[in-house]
């Protein structure tokens, strides 16, 4: 079985250029999007027994060729129920080229087929 720690630190072993986003801003300075080791530090600091709790990744591969992972909260095949991480909520990994393409299509989008005036 897995835990919390292990998949921050799946992630972190896939090199630099992942982002984890939090449903809940958490932590010292409130954040909802972290480097992984830095979530990971601010885990440890702030909560070190949920480390251990159970939790498991489940990556895809995005339309644009990058990779996702929804980091689940506890057993597996356990019965269901909420899988957000308490003080964190819902925990996603994704790497910052995809963040980087969707930020730049919210931008252009909102010029598209604006008219000054209408």
């Amino acid at each position: 079985m897995t835990n919390v720690q292990d998949c921050l630190l799946e992630v972190i072993a896939k090199g630099p250029g992942y982002v984890i986003r939090s449903a809940e801003r958490a932590g010292i300075d409130r954040k909802s999007e972290w480097d992984p080791a830095a979530l990971l530090a601010d885990i440890q600091q702030e909560s070190p027994r949920l480390l251990m709790d159970h939790a498991w990744t489940e990556w895809i591969i995005l339309a644009d060729g990058s990779q996702s992972c929804a980091i689940v909260y506890g057993i597996q095949d356990g019965p269901p129920g909420d899988r957000a991480i308490l003080n964190y909520g819902h925990l996603s990994a994704f790497e910052l080229r995809h963040k980087q393409k969707v930020e730049r299509a919210a931008d252009t989008s909102l010029t598209k087929g604006f008219v000054p005036g209408f």
